[in-house]
């Protein structure tokens, strides 16, 4: 069971998946941190991560490349 703000991101995320029409899709880390600005956006992904939903890989400065799964 996703909390409010892991469904909230979640939810987010595959919206902008959806729109650019991929399945993976790279992000400033910076700014994802920032578009979320009330939700600790670190623990939420990792969380994400380790229950299976979300794929991550760190990219060269500050982004990072996230798969949902």
């Amino acid at each position: 069971m996703l909390t409010k703000e892991e469904q909230f991101i979640l939810d987010e995320l595959k919206f902008i998946f959806k729109n650019e029409g991929k399945t993976a899709v790279e992000f400033n880390r910076r700014e994802l941190v920032e578009h979320f600005s009330d939700i600790n956006v670190p623990v939420v992904i990792k969380s994400l991560v380790i229950n299976g939903y979300l794929s991550i890989e760190h990219l060269p400065k500050g982004k990072l490349l996230l798969t949902i799964l």
